[in-house]
């Protein structure tokens, strides 16, 4: 993952603060967003309009050339659309990639600022030499453009966009002021006025390209604020209906069965066995209930998964022979897996409990393809072909398929050992692709 910088905890803007983010902008989005960014809608508009804002300029630059016939046919001039045209695809290119597939362009991070730095002055530089003098203002689309990629580049660093104070501070900027200056001196010792025609104009464009970049990054900003609150809004939704599912399940599960307990034991209707029992069936619940809590973060550790049922058969009163090492255990699973790894181990431990199993053993192996769960134990022999249609151990075997549940006779028993197959999120210790 990159670095990225929290520019919500910067108070006022300083004159450092300006310049580190002038920089920021300058390096764009992708120095500092994520290895897998979030393409929400706001981005991928963003990044849409900046590829057509781009390939809008191309355009416009070459009907000018084409339809300019007064102007002179130097080697630059010749050049220059080509030119002009190969930075914008380059920059329409590596937009429509970031926003189809995720993916920028293969350069390394110093590279990568660095040709963007150069493609940026040339741009500039070849879209004057393009359109010339008045005919500058044609250039309006890369000031949407800006604002599009200012818009991409604030988001990634969590840096909010004040455009309204863009075009003031460009006012006083060392840029600005230093064109003015340098405008306003040669006209005073020029006498002509060609200054004035081609200078002046440059100019011009590029309060234009400002004002329009402000106008287009205001209103991206307000699309993805719209779509925070919307995001936002759901989520507190989903919070608040989960909420109600636990006081739900607390009040009508856990408090009814602790009560039933209480009146049981009152009543003197109940042997102390029989009480531990329950308790511990409802020591059970409580762990899948956690379990399904895990289950809503995404990934779950395989850890997490056998923990319950390890403890379930411990309570029943099974000698555990043999559990996984810490290391095979440590793996961490998208949920989709999670699960159904979870239904595995649920239906192996169970058949093995039903069955009278009084000593089990649980393994945990990984292929490249395969998380497997493998439970043994001392409760006779079992056949694959014996396996009762409409059962869990049969439906397990539907699930996971014909060859993914492998039953192999033991000397006093059985082992079942069931393969889930894996997605791309498996990993060990962080989440990654494939």
């Amino acid at each position: 993952m990159s670095y990225r910088r929290d520019w919500h905890a910067m108070g006022g803007t300083t004159a450092s603060q300006s310049a580190e983010r002038s920089l920021a902008l300058i390096a764009g989005r992708e120095a500092w967003s994520d290895e897998s960014p979030t393409r929400s809608a706001a981005t991928k508009v963003a990044g849409v309009l900046e590829a057509a804002a781009f390939f809008t300029a191309a355009t416009l630059g070459w009907t000018y050339h084409l339809t300019a016939h007064s102007r002179p046919s130097s080697s630059v001039i010749v050049l220059a659309p080509v030119a002009f045209s190969i930075i914008c695809l380059l920059f329409s290119v590596r937009q429509l990639l970031l926003v189809l597939i995720g993916r920028d362009l293969p350069f390394p991070y110093g590279a990568r600022v660095t040709v963007r730095s150069v493609l940026a002055l040339a741009l500039i530089t070849s879209a004057f030499a393009v359109m010339p003098g008045w005919a500058s203002l044609n250039s309006w689309p890369i000031g949407v453009a800006l604002g599009a990629d200012a818009s991409l580049t604030s988001w990634a660093l969590g840096w909010h966009l004040r455009p309204s104070r863009w075009w003031p501070a460009f006012l006083v900027s060392p840029y600005h002021l230093g064109a003015v200056g340098g405008l306003l001196g040669a006209a005073t010792f020029q006498q002509s006025g060609s200054v004035w025609s081609t200078a002046f104009p440059v100019l011009v464009a590029l309060h234009l390209w400002v004002i329009i970049a402000s106008v287009v990054a205001w209103g991206l900003n307000r699309l993805n604020d719209n779509e925070k609150a919307d995001r936002e809004r759901a989520y507190s939704s989903a919070a608040s209906i989960e909420h109600q599912k636990n006081a739900h399940w607390l009040h009508d599960d856990l408090c009814a069965q602790l009560r039933l307990v209480s009146i049981q034991v009152q009543s003197r209707s109940i042997e102390l066995e029989d009480v531990a029992q329950l308790l511990d069936d409802l020591d059970h619940q409580i762990r899948l209930r956690q379990l399904d809590a895990i289950f809503a973060t995404d990934t779950v550790r395989v850890a997490e998964i056998i923990q319950p049922w390890l403890r379930r058969a411990q309570n029943n009163g099974v000698l555990i022979d043999r559990v996984p090492s810490l290391d095979e255990v440590s793996m961490i699973v998208s949920t989709e897996v999670g699960r159904e790894f979870s239904h595995a181990v649920s239906v192996l431990t169970s058949n093995a409990l039903n069955a009278g199993a009084t000593r089990i053993s649980f393994d945990v192996a990984q292929t490249e393809h395969h998380l497997s769960i493998a439970v043994s134990d001392d409760a006779g022999g079992l056949k694959t072909s014996e396996l009762p249609v409409g059962r869990a151990l049969w439906s397990l075997q539907q699930d996971l398929g014909q060859d993914q549940l492998v039953v192999t006779p033991t000397p006093n028993g059985t082992r079942v050992q069931a393969n889930v197959a894996l997605t791309e999120r498996n990993h060990r210790g962080a989440v990654v692709a494939r």
